[in-house]
């Protein structure tokens, strides 16, 4: 019987508890209770109610067949029974009656109380042909009947009314108490799935790498349902899979097994998702021919297609349960709003992905057009990048800051768009004309960049680049700390590269004299805690990992006439200059 309920074990069934207290109230009146099956199979009896009914179920078979036989005369009449009860004879039991009363929930019958009463004693010849038939010992059954309290027929039509409310009201107690328990077990579960969607949307953030995120998602799952592992599978991951390449797909708690293996498996469910179907369902993996080569590690598996408008990008597997049951409705409801969380994220990452690559291009596209002006500054913006940044590191900004910072060095010179290539590649010192027309470039650089909102952080280092501590800088005079702390980053490395490289007007400067030029003009024209920091590196080596990653190298003694030596012939032009990662953050104000 299952536990502490009585079978049939719908929710509107009687417990045992509820039962008990029934035959308490009862059996002081010399009833007997049992609850039966419709089908006439014993649910539970009183077997501590009155001594005579006990003795005679222990002693023969035929007060069960005869209280069955009364059940299943329930079922028969079904919704023919005008009255909620019916008295009637037992057997051939002198003096011996029953209470039939149908447990009814929602016009079916669940099932059938029968209350057994024992009236007036009858002739003694009857009592002992009655126990010759039915083999009981007389005297036995005399002295129980003696000891049992007596209800005649029209008592127990009286009380049928009673016993029959204290039985439907018991009933309908229990099916509320049932009802509240699963009202608490989906609130409960409602709550842990909005929790776990909850977390799920604080780890799916726009411009992150997508594999790790995933990878928290899977654990998040995992944690709160009832899965084992959860994997996200793409469908590039699938075809990795088949072609025997290291996938990287996202999982949890199925680190024991091969990622081709799940790659397989997704894309295996993938093409029947693809016949139509919005799930798949697997819960008894050994038996489906069709995955016979998991059986070492496949037991159960739940597969949510990840469609993006009607084409399959990917799956999402919950692989078998942790306990031992099987996966229910309510584990695929749970797993399918993580899907669709998860698909939604990956259409927006696609579409940010689309707007951060034409991003990346233009600027990338930029910066070239500023290298390909003057072949005495190409890969200055880079190298100038390069220093802003380990710059900031030392300064002790985050690794997010110094990415910005990078980028902010890349774009610092954009505005020599606009300044007429005659004033750029002239050999020697330019006219105040000529310089006032050089000057404008920050202020250039900062309106050809202003509308662009991913960057607008970064148009203080581009508009201030050339300010001056001691405020005799451009554009617009700024001394001391008025600077934006971006500049001030940006004048410093663009100088140190600058005196160490050949232009049209000079050669250009050894690292050492540099770094005297530095000392020197700290506080002046540069900060002086910002120079500091920037003396406090080995600047030789700094300027060759610079002039490196910008595809030159260094000038040496006896080149003084010569430009910046390129590595890569044509590399401005075919490779990223701007990645991603530079995206990571706007930081603000500097």
């Amino acid at each position: 019987m299952p536990n502490g309920t009585i079978a049939p074990t719908q929710p509107e069934g009687l417990s045992r508890a509820a039962f008990s207290d029934l035959c308490r109230a009862w059996r002081g009146m010399g009833l007997w209770l049992s609850i039966w099956s419709p089908t006439g199979e014993l649910v539970e009896c009183d077997d501590q109610g009155p001594r005579f009914w006990n003795l005679c179920w222990k002693s023969g078979e035929w007060a069960k067949k005869a209280l069955s036989a009364a059940s299943r005369a329930v079922r028969e009449r079904g919704t023919n029974l005008k009255s909620r009860w019916q008295v009637a004879a037992c057997g051939d039991c002198p003096g011996a009656s029953l209470l039939v009363i149908p447990i009814r929930r929602a016009a079916r019958t669940q099932a059938v109380c029968i209350a057994a009463g024992l009236g007036s004693a009858g002739p003694e010849e009857e009592r002992r042909r009655f126990c010759d038939r039915q083999r009981l010992d007389y005297q036995a059954l005399e002295a129980a009947a003696e000891a049992t309290p007596r209800i005649t027929t029209d008592e127990l039509e009286r009380w049928a009314p009673i016993l029959t409310s204290a039985l439907e009201s018991a009933v309908k107690v229990e099916a509320a108490r049932g009802e509240i328990d699963s009202l608490t077990r989906n609130l409960d579960s409602t709550y842990e799935e909005l929790q776990l969607l909850y977390r799920i949307g604080g780890e799916l953030r726009l411009g992150a790498e997508t594999g790790p995120m995933l990878q928290r998602v899977a654990g998040e799952v995992v944690s709160v349902s009832r899965a084992a592992g959860v994997a996200f599978v793409t469908l590039g991951d699938e075809v990795r899979a088949l072609a025997g390449e290291p996938t990287p797909i996202a999982s949890s708690g199925i680190a024991g097994v091969d990622p081709a293996e799940i790659g397989r498996l997704a894309a295996q469910i993938g093409e029947l998702l693809d016949l139509g179907g919005e799930r798949f369902i697997l819960n008894d993996a050994g038996a489906d021919a069709r995955f016979s080569w998991a059986r070492g590690w496949l037991k159960h598996c739940v597969a949510l297609p990840m469609r993006q408008q009607s084409l399959r990008i990917g799956v999402m597997l919950a692989v078998n349960c942790n306990d031992t049951g099987d996966f229910t409705s309510v584990d695929v409801q749970l797993f399918r709003a993580v899907a669709d969380r998860v698909t939604s994220f990956l259409h927006k990452q696609r579409l940010y992905d689309d707007l951060a690559d034409l991003l990346m291009g233009m600027l990338n596209s930029l910066i070239s057009a500023i290298d390909a002006k003057d072949p005495y500054t190409c890969g200055h913006s880079e190298r100038v990048a390069f220093i802003s940044r380990r710059l900031a590191e030392v300064l002790g900004l985050s690794a997010a800051e110094s990415q910005r910072v990078y980028l902010a060095g890349l774009l610092h010179d954009v505005g020599k768009i606009g300044v007429p290539d005659a004033i750029l590649a002239k050999p020697g010192r330019l006219t105040a004309e000529e310089f006032g027309e050089l000057k404008k470039h920050p202020e250039m650089g900062a309106r050809i960049l202003k509308d662009v909102s991913q960057i607008r952080d970064l148009l203080p280092g581009v508009l201030h680049h050339h300010e001056r501590m001691d405020g005799k800088g451009y554009p617009r005079g700024l001394a001391g700390n008025g600077i934006p702390r971006l500049a001030r980053i940006l004048c410093l490395a663009d100088s140190l590269d600058a005196m160490t490289t050949t232009r049209t007007y000079r050669t250009f400067l050894p690292p050492k004299v540099a770094i005297a030029e530095l000392r020197r003009c700290a506080g002046t024209q540069f900060d002086p805690r910002m120079a500091d920091a920037l003396l406090s590196l080995d600047l030789a080596k700094l300027l060759e990992e610079a002039h490196a990653l910008a595809g030159s190298r260094l000038p040496r003694d006896g080149e003084s006439g010569a430009a910046p030596a390129l590595v890569r012939e044509g590399s401005f032009s075919t490779r990223p200059i701007v990645t991603r990662e530079m995206f990571a953050t706007q930081v603000a104000p500097w």
